[in-house]
């Protein structure tokens, strides 16, 4: 059957996510690790291990997903690498996932499973009193964006939060409770959970595209 495998390096983790299916439709299984800085020298290892215990192989893969960013630089270029080189050798395309929208995807679908609907901030830290953020509202699968994913300043952030028109949005994010703490009104999620099959499910109505149109999203220079 099909097989589709999502990866994740763009929060100083390996996330993956797997599924099978002409529509990608049965969820086979995901993993998160915290691997430090030895992404780029562990993550083949770590797929293969991923695939092999589900009783498949890096042969198998019909379709993959990727994290495009923002998020943190080495990872981003990490995750790209690899599932852009493995796209080639396999002859199969990439859907690019935006980290921000992967990060909301999965509190939106519980959001709107509970029948209470609630605009999702996710925030990733990004130094000197900034942010990468967006806030998106709506069904997990055709969720709209209130605010387009940014680099912005904490307190601008705030200020945006203050000019909505809609509930105080919920919160997600990985070492967040600095910022979180700022935000009156706001119930924050963290750690980040379930990556890996959030992915997995934007694949199913995501467009996948060609290797070579893979791009990653930094909002800033690394510089």
């Amino acid at each position: 059957m099909p097989l589709t495998l999502a990866i994740d390096c763009a929060l100083r983790r390996i996330n993956l996510g797997a599924s099978c299916g002409d529509d990608g439709g049965e969820i086979l299984g995901e993993l998160s690790l915290d691997v430090g800085t030895r992404q780029s020298e562990l993550l083949p290892e770590v797929v293969r291990f991923f695939l092999g215990s589900m009783g498949y192989s890096p042969g198998d893969i019909s379709l993959m997903a990727v994290t495009t960013g923002p998020g943190y630089y080495t990872g981003i270029r990490v995750g790209l690498a690899y599932s852009t080189a493995l796209a080639y050798s396999l002859g199969v395309k990439i859907v690019p996932a935006p980290t921000l929208a992967a990060m909301a995807h999965g509190v939106l679908e519980t959001l709107e499973a509970s029948g209470a609907p609630t605009p999702v901030a996710p925030l990733i830290p990004a130094g000197r009193g900034s942010i990468y953020a967006a806030v998106y509202s709506g069904p997990s699968c055709s969720a709209k964006a209130i605010l387009e994913p940014s680099h912005i300043g904490v307190q601008d952030f705030i200020n945006f939060l203050d000019s909505m028109n809609c509930a105080a949005p919920l919160i997600v994010g990985n070492d967040i409770s600095s910022v979180a703490e700022r935000l009156a009104g706001c119930r924050a999620v963290s750690p980040i959970r379930g990556m890996g099959e959030a992915m997995v499910k934007i694949s199913r109505f995501t467009e996948p595209v060609d290797p070579a149109a893979v791009l990653a999203t930094y909002l800033r220079s690394p510089c």
